[in-house]
């Protein structure tokens, strides 16, 4: 299949990855890029990143779990890719929502179907996480890849995780135990966000950034503040033309790209 490589940045934005485990909007803005690119076929994803960092494909051997890692003579970074709807793989990994222990001590429980895609290919991610061990390790991901990416961060443990679209990854005790430093993007009325159901005994982890339904960046989570803004993002996905159910359009990772990348605007 052929890529049109003009719709894709042609250079890293911003002005490289800021050394923090704080919140970073010049940080936020290259690791959407990143997980925008991250469905691109290694060719292509290569020809925009491949000239600024060494980039490895890592692929499981079965089907469906993949992901990128990018190194630079500081930072390491795993990048992993999402749910591909034309991908049978990856939807059967997000239906797989019963829970099984986490690999981490005394971490409770954990979604089986993305501990499963994780699994395929941890030992390449370990291996070249061994490569590079005095480097500074990010981890992010959308949907599926945010999922992976959450679980991959607390086996890693020392890294910083920023995180697009993410559903609920894991029971309470897995959010109580999980300490490493985690941004968590959610685009107003994203549904992917909203599942597996809390009622289910399921929880977010790290530290909530929310976009309200005119592109503004809040910290935090506010019950009231995401009901108002269901309420006001709905009515806008029922009166546009063609009419239409905003939480799916809310989930496209070109519109968190897009978000984050107005963040360096501000």
């Amino acid at each position: 299949m052929s890529i049109n490589l003009k719709r894709f940045i042609t250079k890293p934005l911003g002005k490289g990855i800021v050394n923090t485990t704080g919140y970073s909007a010049t940080n936020a803005s290259l690791f959407a890029q990143l997980s925008n690119d991250c469905y691109l076929d290694p060719a292509g994803f290569k020809h925009i990143w491949g000239h600024v960092y060494t980039v490895q494909f890592i692929e499981g051997m079965e089907d469906g779990a993949e992901a990128y890692a990018l190194a630079d003579k500081e930072n390491l970074i795993f990048v992993f890719r999402g749910t591909e709807p034309t991908e049978w793989k990856d939807i059967e990994a997000d239906c797989k929502f019963f829970k099984t222990e986490s690999d981490i001590a005394a971490a409770g429980k954990v979604h089986r179907g993305f501990k499963d895609y994780l699994d395929r290919i941890w030992n390449q991610v370990h291996r070249v996480a061994r490569d590079y061990p005095n480097h500074n390790v990010w981890v992010t991901g959308h949907s599926l890849g945010a999922a992976m990416a959450t679980l991959a961060g607390l086996r890693l443990n020392d890294c910083v995780v920023y995180n697009y679209g993410s559903p609920r990854v894991g029971d309470r005790t897995f959010a109580k135990a999980y300490n490493v430093p985690l941004y968590r993007h959610r685009n107003n009325n994203d549904v992917v966000t909203r599942n597996p159901l809390e009622i289910i005994g399921y929880s977010h982890v790290g530290e909530m950034k929310y976009f309200d339904s005119l592109g503004e960046l809040h910290d935090g989570f506010s019950r009231w503040r995401m009901f108002k803004q269901w309420c006001s993002g709905t009515l806008k996905g029922i009166c546009k033309w063609p009419p239409g159910i905003d939480g799916f359009s809310d989930h496209s990772m070109s519109n968190y790209t897009g978000l984050c990348k107005k963040l360096l605007t501000k």
